[in-house]
């Protein structure tokens, strides 16, 4: 991923992890799962996303900018795994469904 691409992954990790209110141990856990996957450039990118994302408007607008069809799922996969980890929400359901229709071509 671009640098870009990983801003846009931290920020929507934080805005998941946000989405109904608690950060749960199984959702700590999938992060590092996560981070453990895709690399150590994860922490990075959700360092950056606090100090660079600090709303959720900021976060979506840095969504809309990724572009390759291949990063876009692995972000939209990484979030479903996150949000599902301690059961999904219908607020956690409702930024799956904004990234799909964005993301939709």
């Amino acid at each position: 991923m671009n640098p870009a691409e990983w801003l846009a992954l931290g920020g929507l990790i934080r805005l998941m992890l946000q989405a109904d209110g608690k950060v749960t141990l199984r959702e700590n856990a999938a992060v590092g799962d996560l981070a453990i996957r895709l690399g150590a450039e994860l922490w990075t990118a959700l360092v950056r996303a606090e100090l660079e994302l600090p709303s959720m408007e900021r976060t979506r607008e840095q969504a809309r900018l990724v572009q390759r069809p291949e990063i876009r799922a692995l972000i939209r996969d990484a979030l479903e795994e996150l949000a599902r980890a301690d059961g999904l929400e219908a607020s956690e359901r409702e930024l799956l469904d904004w990234l799909d229709e964005i993301w939709a071509d």
